[in-house]
């Protein structure tokens, strides 16, 4: 089964989820860009995006702003929690590019869902 979420609901879905985790407002934030692939002849540009969320921290009586990147890894198990009766086993970002000056933007996300099975308990 499949998921799609809209990028908004989706950054929002991820700042609750690490603000209630980590006791305090968290705001999840997306960084599209452009990777490449292959070498020479082979070489083709693809697009990405990146997540992240920053907190601030105490260091020797001064505030600083620590930035925590989030892996797919980390998402999909966040994400396997929040949704009930189901595990995620794969994410697709969808990103697109405006044809005009090569800008690019998170739109959404499709979630790949499989149902868990149901544990059985004996009664005493």
């Amino acid at each position: 089964m499949e998921l799609y979420i809209k990028a908004g609901d989706f950054l929002n879905i991820l700042s609750e989820y690490y603000s209630d985790l980590l006791k305090e407002k968290v705001t999840v934030n997306s960084e599209c860009y452009y990777d490449y692939e292959g070498c020479w002849m082979n070489e083709r540009k693809i697009s990405k995006v990146r997540f992240d969320y920053t907190v601030e921290t105490k260091i020797l009586n001064h505030t600083a702003t620590k930035t925590i990147k989030l892996s797919k890894k980390e998402i999909q198990e966040a994400f396997t929690k929040l949704i009930d009766n189901y595990s995620v086993t794969n994410i697709n970002f969808e990103v697109t590019e405006d044809d005009r000056c090569s800008f690019l933007s998170f739109i959404g996300v499709t979630l790949t869902l499989k149902e868990q099975q149901k544990k059985l308990g004996l009664e005493k």
